[in-house]
């Protein structure tokens, strides 16, 4: 792994732990352990709506399949799937 590859994916880890705390509101998610379960963070439907509040704010397409507990559960998980997504343009907003 290259040292540009390490640098972006802690800048990512940094910028997915300030979204899940502002999304959640919990100051204390900062110091979770990357690799502990998200579900004793969201219930189901808050943890579907995080993840594809990701998909836009990292500019990323995640399939279908990789929206499960099993793939992102975790902030480690969720990075993963991230780093391996196809990146997508931005949303253009026409005057």
């Amino acid at each position: 792994m290259a040292m540009s590859d390490i640098t972006n994916r802690e800048a990512m880890r940094l910028l997915l732990i300030e979204s899940l705390v502002n999304f959640s509101g919990n100051e204390d998610l900062r110091s979770m352990d990357p690799n502990a379960g998200l579900q004793e963070v969201f219930d189901s439907l808050g943890h579907f709506t995080f993840l594809m509040s990701l998909e836009e704010q990292f500019q990323r397409q995640i399939s279908d399949d990789k929206f499960t507990l099993t793939h992102m559960g975790t902030i480690n998980g969720i990075l993963d799937v991230l780093s391996e997504s196809k990146a997508v343009e931005p949303k253009q907003v026409n005057s």
